[in-house]
């Protein structure tokens, strides 16, 4: 368990897209996934009405190549990690422009469905893509897994 500090997420969700890998200097693995929370509720008319989020969450070197070789765009996952702002420090509240991640601190694959060997040679990093630039890209309704 992650120690108890108050700073603390826990999300269920789908990966909306493939996870991205990436090696810092010095060999530092590196994935940045997306993950897409569902949430129903009632309109003021009775309706059911479905929310979809979508939460930015990096994860570091074991984790990070575990869901990496382990996980494709649709799995289920638990993850449990720390609410951060992108950047050095946060703005001052008049001015919230900065968005959110996750930085997730281990995770829990909920879905049986492993990859296909064949998927998990493949399954290879994807170079030195900008983290930043993978997460607040536009997603469209391609990447929706479900």
């Amino acid at each position: 368990m992650i120690n108890s500090g108050l700073n603390r997420v826990i999300l269920v969700g789908k990966l909306g897209r493939q996870p991205a890998l990436t090696y810092l200097d010095g060999g530092l693995a590196k994935a940045s996934i997306l993950l897409i929370c569902q949430s129903k509720h009632r309109d003021a008319h009775g309706h059911m009405v479905a929310k979809s989020d979508w939460i930015p969450v990096t994860l570091w070197e074991e984790e990070a190549e575990r869901i990496h070789k382990q996980c494709r765009k649709g799995s289920l996952l638990l993850i449990e990690g720390e609410l951060h702002y992108q950047g050095t420090n946060p703005p001052p509240p008049a001015a919230i422009s900065s968005p959110l991640y996750v930085e997730g601190k281990q995770v829990m694959i909920l879905d049986q469905r492993p990859l296909p060997l064949e998927e998990q040679d493949s399954a290879k990093p994807i170079g030195n893509v900008n983290p930043l630039e993978a997460f607040f890209t536009t997603a469209n309704s391609d990447e929706i897994p479900f």
